[in-house]
């Protein structure tokens, strides 16, 4: 139905953004390791990996990585194994084109990306809800008001809460790096593509 195939496209653009909006990257137990960038998204804490070393499916985590960027590639990763075409559409067909990394006082980062496979541009943004929903095109007045019960509902029971969006309007094929646009040019007409719950 026309309903469920919004709902998903929703869902693969909110696993999009945990998966590629983010300092860190999983790999599997006997992959070589991969680099991670400064900066995440806010919560230095750092999360030690559960995987055996023996298990060459397990994940690993990188040393000292920000737990809750590891969450939200856990969940992207499980999602994947559930669903298997949805890793085609994460790491695979999209080229990095920078950064504008987390920032404690705006409380956001945002990641810029190339498919010259598909000819795509996206700007994918995840952070506090109160500073990513005023930046979205998509988000009412009503909504917000909602979305914020939503998120102060699930924050009262002990869970962090982010706010996802993205914005696919921004050609990025000739770019090198996303700060060589400005912030306030880059995180702008945003569209909200959902809110994520990470137990701290």
């Amino acid at each position: 139905s026309t309903g469920s195939t919004a709902r998903g496209a929703a869902l693969e653009s909110a696993l999009l953004v945990c998966a590629l909006c983010s300092s860190v990257r999983l790999r599997k137990a006997g992959a070589s390791s991969p680099s991670s960038s400064p900066g995440g998204d806010g919560d230095n804490s750092a999360a030690s990996s559960s995987s055996d070393s023996s298990d060459p499916d397990k994940l690993k985590a990188p040393s000292g990585g920000n737990a809750t960027e590891i969450a939200l590639q856990e969940l992207v990763h499980k999602a994947c194994a559930a669903v298997p075409e949805l890793e085609s559409h994460m790491w695979g067909v999209w080229e990095e084109r920078g950064e504008w990394g987390f920032d404690s006082t705006l409380k956001r980062m945002t990641t810029g990306w190339y498919s010259s496979s598909a000819n795509a541009s996206v700007c994918l943004t995840k952070g506090a809800p109160e500073r990513v929903m005023p930046l979205c095109a998509n988000v009412d007045q009503d909504t917000k008001q909602r979305l914020e019960q939503a998120a102060n509902a699930m924050a009262r029971g002990g869970l962090r809460v982010l706010a996802l969006a993205r914005r696919d309007d921004l050609d990025l094929a000739t770019v090198d790096s996303l700060p060589d646009i400005a912030r306030e040019e880059v995180e702008c007409n945003l569209r909200l593509v959902g809110l994520v719950a990470v137990r701290d």
